[in-house]
């Protein structure tokens, strides 16, 4: 095969030249198109935590068919902390879905620690969408990996409050794999919906739910096998824009096999000159239009890669997070209030010991004291009372003086408050010979349960 003369170098290279320009006339036209089509579009508000203390909560919100059963501890019960990083939201402004402000408290993530039964925690947020024909707005809030426990028992409703109202109410767990609002078409191109989102947790969780977290991104999205959306302002179907880009593609082609085929073992161009032939047997000729081809490769590459960018578009607010109290409490550091062979009772005499409780709850407790475990005749003869100070908390024989016969003390612990308490025992008088030689064994208790959300001081 003959090598190519100048002439026919200087044609192939003006139609490449020709090519490249509508190569980027092209590409340029899809970025245009980018700006204001609408495919397949989500928004993710991800991460969502719940932090008691720093958010208004509306303690009238009672869910049907639920009691406020509040967590309890028993003394020394062990806590688990768990921390999550919370970085700063992020958002891309060329998107078909976005998280639209019409008010300065809408769009803010969740972040709420101390959750205690019956806590309430609302938001709103508000989803602006582009879109130009029926398409349906679907909502997840996905849990992440190893924060499933506590979806369990952590509700989630979400409504619409403008327009059909409630489409989902019940843990995270249970959410289906996607909750939807149809959007149908309209002459307004843009349209904002707005989500009431309430987070509560079931009022029924036990211990095994304290200081546990759960983080949830909460995510938007539309796919539908739409046409792209064309700018007001004019501009031609997507698809000719993508032919452009197949029609560059084959014309390289078209133009690079004859030119590989041209290679040979020696340089067929004559070398000028005091210049030597080049040793890899390609001429000067074919390694400036093999770099246009190059060129062209990649400008249609590019082409093809923003184009299929077009049916995703993101925007997100990370990190919502929702964290659990905890209600735990010291008794006396467990140490016994009065040890084996420490007194010998007698008739008439009494014996006054001092302990105290203390608060490592991340709330304000109630709390009970009351015997257990009780063995000997002594149980129905010592007279026993509690003291705060001069104030009788409790009275009463051991035996009557038992955890279903006791009540909340009157006055509650603060967070870390240590309270000293004194506790009489009392060998009556009258007693008679029946209880001498008898011995008494027995164990102290103490309940706590958070005074939130508790207005009837209920333990169980």
């Amino acid at each position: 095969m003959k090598a190519l003369t100048n002439k026919q170098a200087k044609i192939i290279i003006s139609v490449l030249a020709g090519l490249l320009a509508a190569s980027i006339l092209a590409l340029g036209v899809v970025i245009v198109v980018k700006n204001g089509g609408l495919q397949k579009g989500w928004a993710v508000i991800r991460d969502n935590f719940i932090k008691g203390g720093e958010e208004t909560v509306d303690e009238s919100y009672n869910p049907a068919s639920r009691v406020v059963l509040p967590l309890s501890a028993s003394i020394g019960a062990p806590g688990l902390s768990l921390s999550a990083p919370v970085p700063s939201a992020t958002a891309d402004p060329m998107v078909t879905l976005a998280l639209y402000n019409l008010h300065p408290d809408e769009n803010i993530r969740f972040n709420e620690d101390n959750i205690f039964p019956g806590d309430v925690y609302e938001r709103d947020f508000r989803v602006m969408v582009y879109h130009h024909a029926t398409v349906t707005l679907r909502f997840h809030a996905d849990v992440r990996e190893g924060y499933e426990f506590l979806g369990d028992v952590l509700y989630i409703r979400i409504d619409l409050p403008e327009l059909e109202g409630v489409l989902y109410d019940g843990p995270f767990n249970d959410m289906p794999a996607e909750v939807r609002h149809v959007m149908t078409e309209s002459e307004d191109l843009y349209e904002d919906v707005h989500y009431h989102i309430t987070v509560y947790i079931d009022t029924s969780v036990g211990n095994e739910y304290q200081e546990k977290d759960l983080i949830a991104d909460f995510r938007w999205w539309v796919e539908e096998d739409l046409e792209p959306i064309i700018p007001p302002t004019g501009g031609r179907n997507l698809a000719i824009y993508i032919g452009v880009g197949l029609i560059v593609l084959a014309a390289a082609a078209l133009i690079i096999i004859p030119i590989v085929r041209k290679r040979r073992k020696n340089n067929e161009d004559q070398p000028k000159k005091g210049r030597k032939a080049d040793p890899t047997g390609i001429s000067v000729t074919q390694r400036k239009i093999t770099g246009s081809i190059v060129v062209i490769f990649i400008l249609a590459f590019c082409l093809a890669i923003t184009t299929s960018a077009l049916v995703y578009a993101t925007v997100s607010v990370e990190n919502n997070l929702f964290r659990t109290g905890r209600v735990k409490i010291n008794l006396n550091n467990g140490e016994p209030i009065i040890r084996e062979n420490e007194f010998l009772f007698e008739p008439g005499m009494t014996v006054v010991k001092e302990f105290f409780i203390e608060n490592l709850s991340t709330w304000d407790v109630y709390y009970k004291i009351y015997f257990g475990n009780i063995e000997g005749p002594l149980a129905d003869v010592l007279e026993i009372q509690i003291k705060d100070g001069d104030t009788v908390i409790y009275e009463g024989t051991m035996t009557e003086l038992t955890e279903h016969n006791v009540y909340s003390a009157p006055d509650p612990l603060a967070v870390m408050e240590k309270k000293y308490l004194q506790v009489w025992f009392h060998f009556p008088e009258t007693a008679g010979n029946a209880t001498q030689g008898t011995a008494l064994e027995f164990d102290m208790f103490a309940d706590a349960v958070q005074t939130k959300n508790n207005p009837d001081r209920k333990f169980d």
